[in-house]
């Protein structure tokens, strides 16, 4: 790998990006990956990911350790799930709503994908409909309650199908911990992104 020489003020912004912007007191240690990720997005036109890693591992002195640099396999992860170097699907629907689905979206735009939303009836006017590249009414007015239309596993696993999406991502709350879901999910051919159903199984029961 030849050596790469950024601008100090690139190695500024990416040390910086590692500093979580929360509040005194509630750091989290899975944070600084993320924002690493979004900061090598426009330095990454221009340079590989994994002359990215080496300088990010190359300076990691210059950042406060308390804020939890990525160790070397949160770098390979960077760098497998790089849209340069890996796209293992191409357009993924999002099982979920609000802000929640937003996040999702932001992240697998980032990652060069396509993104489907769903939405109840009610929500026909929530923004998480217009951020996603697609969006799909679940079921007919009246059907389902506004929240049981995001638990309708065989209208969702439909319209990821129709809408020829090869992932699902069921964000979090909803059926994001329901094996059944997951199967079904696969069964139809597609990609769970989340845990595999038996480990869903395995932890889902917390009594």
């Amino acid at each position: 790998m030849s050596e790469l020489n950024l601008p100090s003020d690139a190695i500024a912004s990416i040390s910086a990006s590692a500093r979580p912007s929360h509040q005194p007191g509630h750091e989290s240690p899975d944070m600084s990956f993320d924002y690493l990720k979004y900061s090598f997005k426009s330095l990454s036109r221009q340079h590989s990911h994994e002359d990215l890693a080496k300088v990010v591992q190359d300076n990691a002195e210059s950042v406060d350790r308390r804020y939890h640099m990525p160790n070397e396999e949160g770098l390979l992860h960077l760098k497998n799930t790089s849209p340069v170097v890996s796209k293992k699907f191409h357009k993924v629907l999002i099982a979920n709503r609000g802000e929640i689905a937003m996040r999702v979206m932001r992240t697998a735009h980032e990652l060069g994908l396509k993104t489907v939303a769903i939405y109840a009836y009610e929500d026909r006017l929530n923004m998480h409909r217009y951020k996603a590249d697609e969006s799909y009414q679940i079921a007919p007015e009246g059907k389902y309650t506004p929240v049981g239309a995001y638990l309708a596993q065989d209208e969702i696993v439909a319209i990821a199908k129709e809408r020829n999406c090869d992932a699902v991502h069921p964000g979090y709350g909803f059926l994001s911990e329901n094996a059944e879901f997951a199967r079904k999910v696969e069964a139809a051919g597609m990609r769970w992104v989340g845990p595999r159903p038996e480990t869903i199984d395995d932890l889902g029961d917390k009594v």
